[in-house]
């Protein structure tokens, strides 16, 4: 069901949507910048316009159509009042976005473009030469710069529809795929075949804004093949008078080293050569790093030259371990750092906007929301986005774990080479992005999949076959069983969790429970708080209740009264398999009454807006403050909450 670019901690309460000098001569600038002979950002003002118009509009890289529009004025907020229905004709235009730079003088070394993120499916064109596609938000892309020429040089970036190019996808496939949280008849479900944030297609706690955009930074770079790169740092032993890691780098020419300790300046090491590509690393003394509350987190900074460039990693000493033992009850599932138990208490996250793009400007708000909250570890959701780079550099900081998911939920998958291919890219970029993080303690294939798959009734409800189940299990198995744990284990020396939640591949004859859990009979079952006692899993990964949110959070988009259309036409979860017709509403009338007062009989002198809040906010508050003492007691059986 759940859940940094930045995001929001979501406990389930009501959403409201809330050598050459290379000068760059960007549209909508009036001074040329000047940049370095190795690298210039084209991030900045660009210009736009949908691909059926003559008009350019000015545009901000990195950022999104829809934020272009309303700083163009030419949309209003989508959160205010329903004016989200305004942006459904948006997601099947093409936009074209363009900027131009000029080089002065002769380039005496190759280069190429680098997209951090593009989103999601688009053409590259340097000088009206096409440079090559994309189609996958959660990805870098790098194309060679053969086609650059001294004076003005033209990039433009031409935005293919995410639903129109889906549809297309879909319609190829032999079998439908199913996914649930999209609400659009069965084949036009275009989130399944597309690698795009599925947040974004629509959930039951947020609105269906499908845009597009240069939604990450954009750079011209000098081509060094010599330069040291993809740098990795492996443990392999650790004791109380060393720190030993197997480096492995890419590199042709000789090195040098240098090791930085948590104060900044260089403490004892060694680095033994291997073979070409390995190295070891022992660092005596080691400063061990740990989460919050279990000790300091002192970091280190390893830095590798050569006469082509450098790169240099940031990380902590530290083991973190998953134990999966049998016990009394059927089988642990526990993080353990530096040999000692983790209660893990967390929440998952989700973009704290809507817009990534915007959502980053909220990364520091978010993680001290979460220290406030005496957090030791959150869950980057598998239904939305990879988190920033600064995300987890706070998290290493703070002594925050992060539970990673890889960005599938509540889906099958593709079977065809071309979608492997693409989620292969986006697997290695992103594990190798991330794996020198010390906060970084799993990595999950999916959220909610394996379940719905096995217990939401989808081969009937999508009318497939023996033969295209069979098909469709293939091909979920060939992503998470076998191309995800590859791609983990040949990149980093971390831990993968197939799906959550889940019990334990290894626990699958022994008696009793395993794995995690999503505990949500307490809501979609009307269960009682005493449910989170007695569920299966050894670790709550997911939980909650819907609220509304503050009077203040409802007027700043339009909503002042319980019957304004603004506030119904937000309700989107619903219950039909309990009840014909139950939502949201009823189920948290349901919960109010069982355990407050009933949020729908007039009471007093406050309005229902204000009775709604207050009763909602109350019984989800004590719903959560039952799971989170309850899982805290439950005598070992519980190692997440």
């Amino acid at each position: 069901m759940a859940s940094p670019s930045s995001y929001l901690i979501k406990t389930y309460r009501w959403s409201v949507y809330v050598l050459t000098l290379c000068i760059l001569s960007a549209c909508g600038t009036d001074h040329p910048i000047p940049f370095s002979p190795d690298s210039c950002s084209l991030d900045g003002a660009w210009e736009f316009r949908e691909s059926t118009d003559s008009i350019w509009q000015p545009a901000a890289v990195p950022g999104d159509v829809i934020t272009d529009l309303m700083n163009a004025g030419l949309r209003d907020s989508p959160y205010q009042q329903t004016n989200e229905r305004l942006s459904a004709p948006l997601e099947t235009k093409e936009w074209i976005y363009q900027t131009e730079f000029d080089l002065p003088n002769p380039l005496d070394a190759s280069f190429e473009l680098i997209f951090e993120g593009i989103d999601t499916y688009s053409t590259i064109l340097l000088n009206d030469e096409i440079l090559g596609e994309t189609d996958n938000a959660h990805r870098a892309y790098r194309f060679p710069a053969t086609n650059l020429r001294v004076g003005i040089n033209t990039l433009q970036v031409r935005l293919h529809s995410a639903v129109v190019e889906g549809q297309q996808k879909l319609d190829a496939s032999p079998w439908l795929i199913p996914v649930s949280n999209e609400d659009r008849p069965q084949g036009k479900q275009t989130s399944s075949v597309s690698r795009k944030a599925y947040y974004q297609f629509g959930w039951d706690w947020g609105p269906r804004l499908v845009s597009a955009g240069i939604w990450k930074s954009v750079s011209l770079v000098k081509t060094r093949s010599s330069a040291p790169q993809n740098m990795r740092l492996d443990l392999f032993e650790l004791d109380e008078e060393n720190a030993t890691y197997h480096v492995r780098l890419d590199a042709t020419d000789s090195l040098e080293w240098q090791l930085d300790g948590p104060s900044g300046s260089p403490v004892q090491y060694e680095m033994t050569p291997v073979h070409d590509s390995l190295w070891q690393l022992t660092i005596a003394a080691p400063q061990l790093w740990w989460p919050r509350d279990m000790g300091d987190q002192p970091l280190y900074t390893l830095r590798c030259s050569n006469t082509g460039g450098s790169q240099s990693l940031r990380f902590g000493i530290r083991f973190i371990e998953w134990i999966r033992e049998r016990d009394d009850l059927g089988r642990s599932f526990a993080c353990h750092v530096n040999g000692h138990k983790v209660f893990a208490r967390g929440a998952n996250i989700v973009p704290a906007d809507f817009f990534p793009v915007r959502a980053r400007e909220r990364i520091e708000e978010t993680l001290q929301q979460a220290i406030a909250g005496n957090m030791n570890m959150l869950r980057v959701w598998g239904g939305a986005v990879y988190g920033e780079d600064s995300f987890y550099d706070r998290c290493d900081e703070l002594g925050l774990l992060v539970w990673q998911d890889f960005m599938f939920a509540c889906c099958m998958v593709p079977g065809d080479s071309g979608y492997a291919a693409s989620v292969e890219a986006e697997a290695r970029h992103n594990v190798q992005r991330l794996r020198h993080h010390p906060s970084l303690a799993i990595w999950c294939g999916n959220n909610e999949s394996e379940k719905a798959w096995k217990t939401w009734g989808w081969p009937n409800l999508y009318g497939l076959s023996s033969q295209d189940s069979v098909a469709v299990q293939r091909a979920y198995d060939s992503v998470f069983g076998a191309l995800l744990p590859q791609i983990v284990a040949e990149e980093s020396d971390q831990f993968y969790w197939a799906s959550s939640p889940m019990k334990d591949p290894l626990h699958q004859k022994d008696h009793g429970i395993s794995g995690d859990e999503h505990a949500w009979r307490v809501w979609f079952d009307t269960l009682d708080f005493d449910y989170y006692s007695d569920h299966g899993g050894r670790f709550a990964s997911e939980y909650g209740l819907q609220s509304l949110p503050n009077r203040h959070t409802l007027e700043a988009v339009g909503i002042h009264a319980f019957d304004d259309e603004a506030l119904q036409f937000r309700q989107r979860s619903k219950m039909e398999w309990l009840k014909p017709g139950l939502d949201g509403w009823g189920m948290m009338r349901i919960y109010a009454k069982r355990y407050a007062a009933d949020p729908g009989v007039e009471t007093g002198n406050a309005d229902a807006l204000d009775r709604w809040i207050y009763l909602t906010q109350l019984t989800q508050a004590e719903g959560l403050r039952e799971a989170l003492e309850r899982h805290r007691f439950s005598r070992g059986k519980t190692s997440g909450s």
